[in-house]
């Protein structure tokens, strides 16, 4: 594997630092509970209105996740469900250009997709404020 580490253009330059970035990232949220400490980003969104977007308790989420509780994981963001395997294709596509030099290929992503994606967000975003249930 040879690295052109002065071409900032390299995609396998670019894949390495997701992979390492994502990797470190990780780790800090397998090892550390947000729960536990203020080291991690508060939402802004949840300070002025006290509401919750629909990011609000994927770090959580993914930290329970990482330590093998699925179900406590879900329960602090369900839109985990569709957050994880986006990206861990991405990363899986992003090892795989590091090793290989070819990517996975592109999941097609057209308008109806978007909107469709849109939707489902707006539409968690709006239950888990208006629904007395933790999710």
């Amino acid at each position: 594997m040879n690295f052109n580490f002065t071409d900032i253009n390299n995609t396998r330059y670019k894949s390495f630092f997701i992979i390492f970035f994502s990797f470190i990232s990780l780790l800090t949220l397998f090892l550390i509970n947000p729960e536990d400490t203020n080291i991690y980003i508060f939402c802004p969104f949840h300070l002025i209105t006290g509401l919750s977007c629909p990011g609000c308790g994927g770090l959580r989420g993914i930290h329970y996740l990482l330590n093998g509780n699925i179900r406590e994981a879900v329960n602090y963001n369900l839109l985990l469900i569709i957050i994880v395997p986006a990206g861990g294709y991405f990363l899986l596509s992003n090892l795989r250009i590091l090793l290989t030099g070819k990517s996975l290929p592109e999941i097609p992503f057209n308008k109806s997709l978007f909107f469709i994606i849109l939707f489902i967000v707006i539409t968690y975003w709006i239950l888990r404020n208006i629904i007395v249930i933790k999710f």
